[in-house]
């Protein structure tokens, strides 16, 4: 998705979503990222951002959110610069990968999945944002025929961070309100889908490929790469990283964020 739509960073989505991504009160600082939610064994997109909404930390960043990325999760690191969330390589040859998480889905359902991904890349605010995609069952109430052979299709969403903005916001792609967050770049799309009044623009899934720079994965739907690079060798080149070194706080937020995800 579009990563420098800035516009839509302040706006939420009507419907079922609405009251989800309201920055209501927050709770005492306890100086700890912490989630009231208890980390589900499922998860869509609604319960992540319920989840983001919960943190209590002063100052938060994305490392903060990583813990409310649901447990029992496969995952992916790819270096493949093919998205709109890309990972890159900098001049010194530090790796800032992509790391895409595929979760058990709405109900514990292992055919359905929520898909948060993470990129690493410090480089033009990238790093400061997350992209999600909820699977959903479009046999029911399609207005596309084609997805009666392909029926696991995707709503898609941009989570903006602190510090970009003040609290972590959501847009989703919808055709009604319109929210064109630029999904189909990269995603085929498959049609929408209503609920509670919000039109939802649907995506086909990409699945990571070897080609495109797979590094790492536990994913059965993954194709492993012959040499698997672990999450700690790319926390370890952040932190000896030259380049990085120039820039305390983007190296500091790179490597918070790589050991969340190591950890998670």
């Amino acid at each position: 998705m579009k990563l420098f739509m800035k516009t839509l960073m302040n706006v939420t989505f009507a419907g079922v979503m609405s009251s989800l991504l309201a920055c209501g009160g927050q709770a005492p600082d306890t100086g700890q990222a912490t989630a009231a939610l208890t980390t589900p064994t499922y998860s869509d997109i609604s319960s992540f951002v319920a989840c983001l909404h919960t943190i209590t930390k002063a100052s938060p960043t994305v490392a903060d959110a990583v813990p409310c990325v649901p447990s029992g999760c496969y995952f992916t690191v790819t270096l493949s610069e093919e998205s709109a969330q890309p990972a890159c390589t900098l001049r010194d040859g530090t790796r800032l990968p992509r790391v895409i998480f595929s979760c058990p889905g709405t109900g514990g359902s292992q055919a359905l999945r929520f898909r948060p991904s993470f990129s690493l890349c410090t480089q033009g605010g990238i790093i400061n944002h997350i992209e999600v995609g909820e699977d959903v069952n479009k046999s029911n109430g399609s207005d596309d025929p084609e997805v009666r052979a392909f029926p696991f299709v995707q709503k898609m969403a941009d989570i903006d961070s602190p510090p970009d903005v003040p609290s972590f916001q959501a847009v989703v792609d919808t055709k009604s309100p319109p929210k064109n967050l630029g999904c189909a770049e990269c995603h085929d799309r498959k049609g929408t889908l209503t609920t509670a009044g919000t039109i939802f623009n649907l995506f086909g899934p990409i699945r990571p490929e070897l080609a495109d720079g797979t590094i790492w994965t536990n994913d059965p739907a993954v194709v492993t790469p012959a040499v698997q690079t672990p999450l700690s060798v790319i926390c370890a080149g952040i932190a000896s990283s030259s380049q990085l070194a120039r820039n305390p706080s983007r190296q500091a937020l790179a490597a918070s964020l790589c050991n969340a995800l190591a950890t998670h």
